[in-house]
């Protein structure tokens, strides 16, 4: 038989988000972009209640939350030789 946690945290709300873009730059050269959005609504997360009973006024509080919103970008110039492919990521 399965018990409930004492203390179940809140949940979490979560929304990731990705952008691909690949442009041609003329013959055998390609740019591509990328855009990376992690809690892309910067809803709040926070983390399970302490659930420690010898932490005193601690015991039930939720003392931290998750990383807030967080943004990645790339960008990337392909050359393509031949078969080949020559890439440089800045």
């Amino acid at each position: 038989m399965r018990s409930a946690p004492f203390a179940a945290g809140p949940p979490v709300n979560n929304v990731d988000f990705a952008l691909h873009k690949v442009l041609p730059v003329g013959e055998g050269k390609r740019f591509e972009f990328r855009a990376e959005f992690f809690n892309l609504l910067n809803h709040a997360q926070f983390n399970n209640p302490d659930g420690n009973t010898t932490d005193g006024s601690d015991f039930g509080r939720i003392l931290r939350a998750k990383a807030p919103r967080q943004i990645q970008i790339g960008v990337e110039v392909l050359l393509l030789a031949g078969s080949g492919r020559v890439g440089t990521v800045f």
